[in-house]
């Protein structure tokens, strides 16, 4: 594995938003596995460990291995399109190797890396982060906007409101001098031309 793909690998345990990793066999690229599965690395060990592998992509082989060190028991993974061992999985582990037991251990030499999405740009040659940025700044600008309006609205009904109460108050006769239905209007004309 590359430094870059190391790099990717490292950046798959660290940050947990970067874009998703997909993992390869080195030897003939078909697709083992992605970083949504994936549960831990070892440095020291020069591997990294997913909870799953792609379908029909893997065979483990039947035959147990012991370490060298006689501490771990383990079954072989084989790339099933050209038989290369990728990794392992680990049937028997000391203590401290326990979150890997019965998962998909795989060597960092055996495997390539690739992070899907990365580096995306706009045709404005602008990063997802700056169209983010861009984005969050019109939401902004949307916002107060309506908040304005809203305001505005608020005023007018509150004016609407005084009005209308003030009407309320006032003596019943006023309001009867002032609203004339059609039928008075019409016998007022008629009452000034007698």
């Amino acid at each position: 594995m590359s430094e870059g793909e190391a790099n990717a690998v490292e950046s798959a345990d660290n940050d947990f938003e970067s874009p998703p990793t997909v993992f390869q066999c080195k030897n003939c690229l078909q697709i083992v596995g992605d970083s949504n599965a994936w549960v831990i690395s070892h440095r020291e060990m020069g591997s990294f460990t997913l909870s799953d592998l792609a379908e029909n992509t893997f065979d483990i082989e039947e035959l147990l291995r012991t370490s060298d060190d006689g501490l771990c028991v383990y079954s072989l993974i084989k790339c099933t399109k050209c038989n290369t061992s990728i990794g392992c999985v680990f049937r028997s582990t000391p203590r401290y190797l326990d979150d890997i037991r019965d998962m998909y251990t795989l060597t960092m030499d055996k495997i390539s890396a690739y992070e899907i999405g990365a580096k995306t740009v706009n045709p404005e040659g602008l990063t997802r982060y700056q169209v983010d940025l861009e984005i969050k700044e019109d939401i902004l600008k949307l916002k107060s906007f309506c908040l304005s309006l809203y305001e505005k609205c608020q005023s007018h009904s509150e004016s609407i409101e005084s009005v209308l109460n003030t009407i309320s108050r006032l003596p019943s006769e006023l309001k009867e001098d002032r609203i004339l239905s059609p039928k008075q209007t019409k016998k007022g004309i008629k009452r000034t031309r007698k």
